[in-house]
């Protein structure tokens, strides 16, 4: 499979197919940033201990290179209260979408 998506398409260039589609509310969570961590990284973060149950601990440890103080402030919503925002709207609205986002990486950790 391609890696190069057509922009107005959503489709692979190479084989074609359709790339997953996600809202409007997920794309705001991914395009938060703060320093180097991504909306991505952060909504992981929140993602392994709000919907999978994972303590500060185990969070941090799934997520290596990142301080036990940067986990815990993400998860407290201080580190970056927008992303904390993004990902409580997403997870009451459309906790579908959480799923798409990092629920099959969770298999790969």
């Amino acid at each position: 499979m391609s890696m190069f998506l057509k922009g107005k398409t959503n489709k692979w260039m190479v084989s074609g197919e359709d790339t997953e589609q996600f809202s409007n509310r997920a794309y705001d969570l991914l395009r938060v940033t703060k320093g180097t961590y991504s909306g991505q990284v952060m909504g992981q973060i929140l993602y392994q201990h709000y919907d999978k149950g994972l303590s500060i601990k185990q969070v941090n440890e799934a997520n290596r290179g990142i301080s036990y103080q940067t986990v815990r402030g993400v998860i407290k919503g201080t580190f970056s209260p927008e992303t904390f925002i993004a990902y409580m709207d997403l997870a009451e609205n459309e906790p579908d979408q959480l799923e798409k986002l990092f629920g099959a990486k969770e298999g790969r950790q």
